[in-house]
């Protein structure tokens, strides 16, 4: 059986492996946008990516902090405009309702 290298490596590119404490990790494929937040069943939120169970106290971190998508070759970053809580990608701070390329 022949496999296209090409392909291969394509897709296996484009997907972004996410490491958490405790060595959970998360792989995320392109296609769509992935909410990153904190969990809240009152009110119907549940992130693709939940911060609770690393949380020391939940309040630090938002329903809606940020959005992870994939767009023309490239992942990025959004943080949500109504975020209460501050964003940062290793030591930079990110403001809110920008986009940053990862």
């Amino acid at each position: 059986m022949d496999i296209d290298q090409s392909l291969i490596s394509k897709s296996v590119t484009h997907k972004l492996l996410i490491t958490m404490p405790n060595q959970v990790c998360l792989l995320i494929e392109p296609g769509r946008e992935y909410l990153i937040g904190r969990m809240d069943l009152r009110r119907s939120i549940i992130p693709d990516i939940d911060l609770t169970p690393f949380l020391k106290n939940p309040l630090h971190v938002s329903r809606q902090q940020a959005a992870l998508a994939f767009s023309n070759g490239r992942w990025y970053l959004w943080v949500h405009p109504t975020s209460s809580s501050s964003v940062f990608f290793g030591e930079q701070k990110l403001e809110k309702n920008q986009i940053y390329e990862i």
